[in-house]
């Protein structure tokens, strides 16, 4: 039993340390998303940077949901 309990101990802080990486990366997603579509109302003459940054913390995002934490993503500067 003891064994077994210790498992199930290790087993629940790994997943927290999951949700913990899948919280973070949705808020930089949300917040990149934020700033594209603040630089879209502004009607600047470009957001392709923020765009960009949008679209690999969105795929980013993604690949921590799918579990393929492998993946690479490649983030233009900011």
């Amino acid at each position: 039993m003891g064994k077994t309990a210790v498992f199930i101990v290790l087993l629940a802080a790994l997943s927290g340390c999951g949700l913990a990486k899948r919280n973070e990366a949705r808020a930089t997603y949300d917040r990149s998303r934020e700033a594209y579509k603040a630089c879209l109302a502004s009607q600047a003459t470009s957001c392709e940077r923020q765009r960009l940054a949008m679209e690999a913390d969105r795929q980013a995002f993604e690949n921590i949901w799918s579990g393929d934490n492998d993946a690479v993503v490649i983030v233009a500067p900011r």
